[in-house]
Parts: structure tokens; sequence; C-alpha cells
């Protein structure tokens, strides 16, 4: 069975506060990135390469990003480059 990592973003004007979910239900705070594209864009190159991070990786793990819609994170897509 696949594990699921939820990445959690509370997406402002200036930064996102990011955050880690476990399936276990461990949750821990990840601090705060700028919000640029190249800094999203890193965020995600970050849990796409770790090992037990990326999406589908060789640990059979799955990574997940959720995010609140709304006018702060309307370019969120756009500048993760996806």
């Amino acid at each position: 069975m696949k594990r699921t990592r939820f990445v959690g973003l509370d997406v402002h004007a200036e930064t996102i506060t990011v955050a880690l979910a476990e399936q276990s239900g461990e949750l821990r705070s990840l601090g705060a990135i700028p919000n640029r594209g190249e800094s999203i864009r890193k965020l995600i190159r970050r849990y796409e390469e770790s090992p037990g991070c990326g999406g589908d990786d060789r640990s059979g793990t799955r990574r997940d990003f959720r995010f609140q819609s709304g006018t702060t994170s309307d370019g969120l897509q756009q500048n993760g480059g996806e």
C-alpha cells in the first residue's frame, strides 16, 4: 500500500507557510517561504527529489500538495509551473 505525505500550504500575499502531515497523523511545521515563483518551484522540487517524499518514488510514498483557494493563492498553480 502506498503512503501519502500531505504538504499543506497556507498562502498569504508575501509568504506561504508550509506544513507536513503524515498518514500516521504526525504534523510538522516546515516554516514559511516567500510567495514567489522560484520559492514555490524549489519547494516542489525538494519533495519530488527527496527519498520518501516525492510523488510515487522508489519508496512508494506519494506527495499531495494542498492549499485553500482564494485571492492570494490564485497564482500558486501558475508559479509552481504546473
